[in-house]
């Protein structure tokens, strides 16, 4: 029997961070991480390659466990900084699922659930955004919030669980587009048409939700901006070494993608940038 794999992806790739990197002069040592190689056992690699600064995505680095981080600049995609050693660059997920929520409500919707992503990544930040569209278009009392994970699995069982109660939404915003997948499967499966019996929003705008299988439409995040102020936030405090790390939040799109989504790649990774020369 597997075990369901939980993976808090960003919707930013490797390839967003090296274009962002070699804009400004810089080399890219990728470490990823994996069942077998955990965060600490990655950094320590990448040390090893005397890298200048340490970009993540995803995952918080392991400061308090590897001492020579805090000689190096470090900053994390999708996360707010964990304090002023490291910068963090995000989107304002609450402000993603209130721009899901006011497109639906200008749908006509108002029973809408949410499936949230626990306690990963963004999943408080989301939920309490829902939670608040929902009281601020004053259909509070129909707010309803699932346990997720972010992860196609979650939405299969999202829609069981609704499927169970007999107590289907016309509308449902995953946590992310993983789960939105599996909502699409799931309701599919039951023969609920989407959208013409329930709506389905997602969120990130993946790379993959662009595949041409199934219809979906999702909240777009500037990715490449994302990318490129993580590498600015890096590169300022090697030239600035007293500059204290910052919380630098995006807007998400206002417009919505009309994406379609595939299971998504393994995208934990920490990134280390090096000034390139022309030595090893």
């Amino acid at each position: 029997m597997s075990a369901r794999k939980r993976r808090t992806c960003s919707s930013v790739s490797v390839d967003h961070v090296h274009l962002a990197a070699e804009s400004l002069g810089y080399a890219v040592v990728l470490g990823a991480i994996s069942p077998m190689r955990d965060h600490q056992k990655v950094v320590r690699d990448l040390l090893g390659y005397r890298i200048e600064a340490l970009i993540a995505i995803g995952p918080q680095p392991p400061i308090d466990q590897v001492r020579e981080l805090r000689k190096i600049p470090v900053a994390v995609i999708g996360r707010p900084p964990r304090d002023e050693t490291t910068d963090g660059v995000h989107v304002d997920e609450a402000r993603g699922i209130a721009l899901a929520i006011d497109h639906l409500v200008q749908l006509g919707h108002r029973d809408v659930v949410h499936i949230d992503g626990g306690t990963l990544p963004g999943g408080a930040d989301r939920r309490q955004g829902y939670v608040d569209a929902m009281r601020r278009h004053g259909i509070e009392g129909l707010a309803r919030v699932l346990p997720g994970d972010y992860t196609e699995q979650s939405g299969v069982e999202a829609v069981e669980q609704l499927s169970e109660t007999d107590a289907l939404p016309t509308a449902i915003v995953a946590g992310n587009d993983r789960c939105a997948s599996g909502v699409l499967f799931g309701l599919a499966r039951r023969g609920v048409r989407v959208p013409q019996d329930v709506s389905v929003v997602g969120y990130d705008d993946t790379r993959e939700a662009a595949l041409p299988h199934i219809d979906l439409t999702t909240v777009r995040q500037d990715s490449a901006r994302l990318a490129m102020l993580a590498v600015r936030a890096v590169a300022e405090r090697l030239e600035t070494p007293r500059l204290r790390g910052r919380d630098i939040v995006l807007d998400p799109d206002s417009s919505f993608a009309a994406a379609r989504v595939a299971h998504v790649r393994e995208c934990f990774a920490a990134l280390a940038l090096r000034v390139a020369t022309g030595g090893t």
